[in-house]
């Protein structure tokens, strides 16, 4: 269910940054006539939940909010997928969320919060926060704006569920793996804020769907819609919307940011790891003085000994058949 858009495909030369894409976790809208023919306002669309096959959809929305007294703290979380061989520089990310009945000017949000996992937020061994953090505020409210959609029910279209599209600072590098992106805001007026899920025409909840909610006790859960016929409930997972603005990083970019240079501080030597074969290493001092040139033998590995050097800060200039990058080690 996973959808990427180009938006852009640029190259100026043997480029550092190879193109612009966007990554969209799925639809909202359904387009600007309800089922039952209702239009909607001018320049707006519906995102209306379905019904399907004698059942319908019962959830507007899902928490992703927390009060100043913190005794509301709910987030959602969804996975996504960087291809293999792919390294991704993000540039900023996009949530879409409504507060019941806002009428104010601007965005109903002052406040949010990213941050990216490395794994399934419900498993028995926490995944590790790779980018972000539940505290830090990552607004722009510059570049969040009006969705121009509403979300409705089947039966009732109104306008008091008007969908935000709201603009986070999000910029990291991540390489190719599945990672979790998740979320949660605040509301100018510390109320509740709602996010609608993923809506697709004709399905109550997208293919492969496996969104989390995180609760104010700290415990996650699936998050479901419990579609009805009348009195039976079914359930049916739901996927949660958002976008994530990145490029794709050459291979020679890749391959210079995953160059390791470790132990760091180091005492009797320093190593070199390398996606691509070494040509040749430069050891300078702070001041940028040559200490010594080592042949890289063509490798992807490397061993330096510096047990002769004084304490302090040095620099590594590293040619690799990619290109060069510079990496900095503290000697003790």
């Amino acid at each position: 269910m996973k959808k990427i858009t180009l938006n852009s495909l640029l190259c100026l030369s043997s480029c550092i940054l190879a193109y612009g894409q966007q990554f969209s976790n799925g639809p909202l809208s359904t387009g600007a006539s309800s089922s039952n023919s209702v239009a909607a306002p001018s320049g707006f669309t519906w995102s209306e939940m379905q019904s399907v096959g004698g059942f319908t959809n019962t959830n507007f929305g899902y928490g992703a909010s927390y009060n100043n007294a913190n005794s509301t703290n709910f987030a959602l979380a969804d996975d996504f997928v960087v291809p293999a061989g792919e390294t991704w520089q993000l540039t900023s990310s996009d949530i879409f969320l409504y507060q019941t009945g806002f009428a104010g000017t601007g965005v109903p949000v002052d406040q949010l919060r990213v941050w990216i996992l490395d794994g399934d937020p419900t498993n028995t061994t926490p995944p590790n926060v790779v980018h972000g953090n539940n505290t830090s505020n990552v607004i722009n409210v510059a570049n969040s704006a009006d969705a121009l959609m509403y979300r409705i029910s089947n039966a009732t279209p109104g306008t008091t569920r008007k969908i935000f599209r709201i603009n986070a600072n999000t910029s990291f590098t991540l390489t190719s793996g599945t990672y979790w992106f998740v979320f949660q805001a605040h509301a100018t007026n510390d109320g509740g804020i709602f996010v609608p899920p993923v809506t697709i025409v004709g399905s109550r909840g997208p293919v492969g769907a496996n969104s989390r909610q995180k609760a104010t006790d700290n415990t996650w859960t699936n998050v479901i819609d419990n579609s009805t016929n009348s009195t039976t409930p079914t359930p049916v997972p739901q996927a949660i919307p958002f976008q994530l603005n990145y490029t794709v990083l050459s291979t020679e970019t890749q391959d210079l940011i995953q160059t390791k240079v470790y132990p760091n501080p180091a005492s009797d030597f320093v190593a070199l790891n390398s996606p691509s074969p070494l040509v040749s290493v430069q050891l300078l001092d702070v001041n940028g003085r040559v200490l010594r040139v080592i042949d890289g033998k063509q490798s992807t590995e490397l061993s330096i000994g510096i047990s002769d050097l004084n304490s302090g800060v040095y620099i590594l200039n590293i040619k690799t058949e990619n290109g060069m990058t510079s990496k900095r080690f503290v000697k003790n």
